[in-house]
């Protein structure tokens, strides 16, 4: 599905079958707790209870200590680069079920 931009162009979003959303929201809730807590405490992209309004309040903070410059950044078509045999290398060192590591490949 494409997905207008609003500075231009498109962003393809992938819908997966019902069956695979299924299987995503098990994993979800199997590894999120797992997951977040080894997770910078300034990324609030993807994460379960976290949004905008938190991450602008970091930054609201960040400027009333002291700190003077932002840096926004988004990496063109980044998903599709990083390698998946490093994403499931490190999720081993954290779950132990070869299962749950199947499903996530």
């Amino acid at each position: 599905m494409e997905i207008p931009k609003p500075s231009g162009g498109v962003r393809i979003l992938g819908v997966p079958c019902l069956i695979d959303r299924v299987v995503e929201r098990a994993l979800l809730r199997v590894l999120d707790p797992v997951i977040d807590p080894l997770l910078m405490p300034w990324s609030f992209a993807y994460r379960r209870g976290l949004g905008a309004k938190d991450a602008l309040a970091a930054l609201a903070e960040a400027r009333d200590s002291g700190m003077s410059w932002v840096a926004r950044s988004d990496i063109e078509d980044y998903f599709p680069s990083i390698p998946q045999w490093e994403v499931l290398r490190r999720l081993r060192e954290v779950v132990d079920d070869e299962r749950v590591i199947h499903l996530v490949g």
